[in-house]
C-alpha cells in the first residue's frame, strides 16, 4: 500500500489540466493477510520486508487466533 496512489477521476475545464492537490510526503507499508473457509479476514502491516520471522509472525497470530482449531496455509 502507498500513499501517492493517482486513483480516481478528476476535473477541469476543456483545455485546462487538472491539479490534483497532494501532500508531497510519502509513506509505503506492508500487508499479508489470510481468508477463513466462512470469509473471515485476517491481516498484518509491517513496514519491514517480508522475511520468514516476519511471515512467521503473522502465522503465530494465525495459530492464536485460531484456538485449539486447524490452520492450513496455501500458498
Amino acid at each position: 500500500m502507498r500513499s501517492d496512489s493517482h486513483a480516481g477521476r478528476s476535473y477541469a475545464p476543456v483545455g485546462e489540466t487538472p491539479v490534483r492537490p497532494v501532500s508531497g510526503s510519502r509513506f509505503a507499508t506492508n500487508m499479508t493477510s489470510s481468508v477463513t473457509n466462512r470469509g473471515k479476514l485476517r491481516f498484518m502491516l509491517y513496514r519491514e520486508t517480508l522475511t520468514a520471522q516476519v511471515l512467521i509472525r503473522f502465522l503465530g497470530r494465525l495459530i492464536r487466533d485460531a484456538q485449539g482449531r486447524k490452520v492450513l496455509a496455501i500458498e
